[in-house]
């Protein structure tokens, strides 16, 4: 999941933004990318102190309020790694963008083929630094390293661990010696997973579905959830959700 805030005041110019980025989305099936839309900087900054995004996108003229280059520089001093990429009508703030360590400055009206350049480098970026968290398993008389991004879920069937993996396929680890959860600790230090039963860790990243009782994964594989973990289950993942700038949650009653 790739979360994209993006920050204009103009209706049209939003629309078009808008249009650009769900059409870009389309061609990427890999990532799910979500859009959220802020019309102004006081507003993304009010919110984006509880939110986490991958990338922001900020039109730098925005009267009545702070402006985008001004709301980057507070991004900035809150994380100095995320992406910035300015839109603007005027090339004359190239220079103030360079001073916050934007990725892009792009004019409007947006080329197209500029800013899906851009976004494929960011997103490959982002891919490279997510790949860079493994857990290294032993299966079969070898070591197996396993990227977290492709991790599904993890159950402990016996003494061993199978891993569920994104691309259909499973691996079982030998045979482990302490608990389940001193196994999964790697998974369970990173936020995407989840610990929702006493046999399953679980990537909230490959959740397809919320049921009364159950999260169904990628591949259809339905993990429960006992009745005495119900309410920390779920409002785990919604937190993880709201923390992904997703606002609404839809499950069955």
């Amino acid at each position: 999941m790739f979360c994209i805030a993006v920050c204009e005041d103009d209706e049209a110019q939003l629309s078009e933004i808008s249009e650009l980025l769900r059409e870009y989305g389309e061609g990427r099936a890999e990532i799910e990318i979500i859009t959220r839309v802020f019309r102004d900087g006081d507003s993304l900054l009010k919110e984006s102190g509880s939110l986490v995004f991958d990338l922001y996108l900020l039109d730098i003229i925005m009267p009545g309020g702070i402006d985008g280059i001004a709301a980057a520089k507070v991004l900035r001093a809150r994380d100095a790694d995320t992406p910035v990429i300015f839109l603007t009508s005027s090339a004359d703030y190239a220079l103030e963008a360079f001073n916050v360590s934007a990725f892009q400055y792009l004019l409007k009206p947006i080329d197209r083929k500029c800013l899906f350049g851009a976004l494929d480098r960011i997103i490959r970026s982002y891919e490279r630094s997510i790949e860079n968290s493994f857990i290294m398993v032993q299966a079969a008389g070898s070591t197996h390293r396993i990227p977290f991004a492709e991790i599904v879920f993890v159950e402990l069937i016996g003494r061993s661990l199978t891993f569920r993996l994104s691309d259909g396929a499973s691996l079982t680890s030998k045979t482990i010696r302490g608990s389940f959860s001193a196994a999964v600790a790697p998974l369970l230090a990173d936020g995407r997973f989840l610990n929702a039963h006493k046999s399953y860790a679980l990537n909230m990243e490959w959740v397809r579905e919320l049921r009364p009782r159950s999260f169904v994964m990628r591949g259809g594989f339905e993990i429960p959830i006992p009745r005495q973990s119900l309410a920390e289950a779920k409002g785990r993942y919604f937190e993880y959700l709201s923390a992904r700038g997703i606002g609404m949650v839809t499950h069955a009653k």
